[in-house]
């Protein structure tokens, strides 16, 4: 294949991936969900290896969080959807905050800023349940029900961890 073959699939790629973007598809909201699982793979990572307690469990969640991201690439592909595969890609479709700073925080303050993430994940993964279901892509909506409900188990493992329900809604000015 020549280079300006290359270079015109990938054109393409980047067209159909910005019209599905505008549309939205199932695809692309899948695609913004892949991003968002990679960050939260990062920030798992960093809270396994700094947390000075259940690190066992942030080890836990960051490999089964890679598990769910392999599965749903690979369903993304058998649905011949296009899969951002660089990092600018995922910067530009993640909506999870993540940063070094992160890795000094105590512990409650990761378990509970991971139950942060999986509930804004999963105003993706819901999106993308309804957006497959109405393209009747069934295999994606079954890999996006999965992974809501990987989610909400992980959510309930962090919370008995942290002996409370943690409001996605609540105002952080209010706890004090």
């Amino acid at each position: 294949m020549t280079e300006q073959t290359v270079a015109a699939l990938y054109q393409a790629e980047q067209v159909q991936s910005d019209t599905d973007h505008h549309t939205p598809t199932a695809g692309a909201m899948i695609g913004h969900v892949l991003s968002n699982l990679k960050f939260q793979e990062f920030k798992l990572e960093q809270y396994w290896w700094y947390a000075k307690a259940n690190n066992d469990l942030f080890q836990q969640l960051a490999e089964a969080n890679h598990q769910a991201y392999l599965k749903v690439i690979s369903k993304m592909l058998d649905a011949q959807e296009i899969v951002p595969t660089t990092v600018q890609e995922m910067l530009d479709y993640k909506f999870l905050d993540e940063g070094g700073q992160n890795k000094y925080f105590d512990t409650e303050t990761m378990l509970k800023d991971t139950v942060l993430d999986y509930n804004k994940a999963n105003m993706f993964v819901t999106r993308a349940i309804k957006l497959a279901e109405k393209e009747e892509n069934y295999p994606l909506a079954q890999a996006m029900i999965d992974l809501l409900s990987y989610h909400q188990h992980a959510i309930r493992l962090l919370e008995n961890k942290l002996g409370y329900h943690v409001d996605p809604d609540a105002d952080e000015d209010d706890e004090d």
